[in-house]
């Protein structure tokens, strides 16, 4: 019974990649001189694609039988990652189109009331999948040209990327993110989209960048290119590390949080570099798909594999002994541990069972306190307790910041 299910299983999951696949296999068949240049037969043909895979997942969503959302069905998924792909083929090539509409006009406007219609009818069907589809192409049309911009610009986007995937997941600094306010709280999940977003899908438009020439490829702009790509998935790996470390403090499952956003757009960037780029270089689309995915699922398991608990427990172990050398040269100790900084200790890298919270400190100068957050935590139950590390003589009753959290926490307050 169990490899039927895994049979299934196995099968409905095939449905994510087989249109990728599909159109992927068609671009090698596509023996055009000039890809840069569509010829009107091209764009038609294109605009007529595009057409029916946009018909085709409003009707995959509309006939659901798990109901009318995009996140219960695979097969939507997967004409998703074409249907962007093809929008962003004809975004990218909106001169061309241009001139399509200067010498048939009356198709060029059937065309457009097709798509409005058909736009329509997938926002009734489910009002995220048309806004994620709209979304995806307008960013990924916006990358392609990014390159244009020059290689030191695109350094300095990249790192920047890199700085604030580091900043948004936290683990190695504290990220204080639910007691932040509301505005604060939004900023912070759409910088994490954004640089998600582009943590994929620039390596991709680099790529494109320096092989879309028909010519031979310019070695140096290929190494920039490598070199900026690295960057970026390094922050991506990053980012999965993390994930894995926390999901598997909160005994959450294993494939339940494998990284799925991450797939579908390199899964995106895979078919788009197929269908844009010439002969023996389309390989690098599903290469790069492959890689990126991967690259995160590897980080993902890694982290996995290692304990926010005991992680937590040597991070404190080196505050606390920051403590002791600041009470051995001042004869107190710290009012904060902010005072700490940075003879005593470089950086006050966080507690990790949680996301948020960070150390509970307290002092009176000859006396003082560190502890933390932690907790049991199954599946289908969690229970917050409060950590103390260490302590040093009598400390006044009440007042213990932990008490509070744990409470906070317990309230769903804070996200953890």
């Amino acid at each position: 019974m169990s490899k039927l299910l895994g049979a299934l299983l196995l099968g409905g999951y095939s449905f994510l990649i087989l249109p990728a696949i599909v159109l992927i296999a068609a671009s090698f068949f596509d023996r055009s001189p000039t890809p840069g240049q569509p010829s009107r037969s091209r764009l038609l043909a294109f605009l007529s694609l595009t057409a029916m895979v946009l018909a085709l997942l409003g009707l995959l969503i509309w006939f659901n039988p798990y109901g009318r959302e995009i996140s219960s069905s695979l097969p939507a998924f997967g004409v998703l990652v074409v249907l962007v792909a093809l929008l962003v083929y004809l975004l990218y090539h909106s001169r061309a189109l241009a001139g399509l509409w200067s010498k048939e006009k009356a198709l060029v406007i059937l065309f457009a009331l097709a798509y409005l219609g058909l736009f329509i009818f997938l926002g009734l069907a489910d009002l995220f999948a048309f806004i994620a589809t709209l979304v995806l192409a307008l960013t990924f049309a916006l990358i392609l040209y990014l390159p244009r911009a020059g290689f030191p610009t695109l350094g300095i986007l990249s790192m920047l990327t890199l700085v604030a995937l580091i900043f948004t997941t936290g683990g190695w600094i504290y990220i204080p993110g639910a007691d932040l306010p509301a505005w604060s709280r939004t900023a912070f999940s759409i910088l994490t989209a954004v640089t998600l977003l582009t943590s994929i899908l620039l390596p991709a438009g680099l790529l494109y960048a320096s092989l879309r020439v028909s010519s031979s490829v310019k070695k140096p702009h290929l190494l920039w290119s490598l070199l900026l790509s690295a960057i970026l998935l390094a922050g991506s790996a990053y980012q999965l590390l993390w994930e894995g470390i926390w999901s598997a403090a909160h005994a959450r499952a294993f494939e339940d949080h494998l990284p799925f956003a991450h797939f579908m757009l390199s899964l995106i960037a895979g078919v788009l570099l197929a269908l844009m780029l010439h002969g023996y270089r389309k390989w690098v689309g599903p290469l790069y798909t492959i890689l990126v995915t991967t690259i995160v699922v590897l980080a993902f398991a890694w982290g996995w594999n290692l304990s926010a608990f005991e992680m937590t427990e040597r991070r404190a172990a080196t505050v606390d002994q920051a403590i002791v050398n600041y009470h051995r040269d001042h004869g107190v100790y710290p009012a904060s541990l902010a005072d700490l900084s940075l003879r005593y200790l470089f950086l006050l890298s966080p507690p990790v069972v949680v996301r948020t919270g960070g150390w509970c400190y307290q002092s009176t100068g000859d006396s003082y306190r560190l502890g933390y957050i932690s907790g049991d935590f199954t599946y289908f139950e969690r229970e917050f307790k409060v950590e103390t590390f260490a302590q040093k003589g009598e400390l006044p009753a009440g007042n213990w910041a932990c008490d509070e959290l744990r409470t906070r926490f317990e309230s769903m307050e804070f996200i953890f």
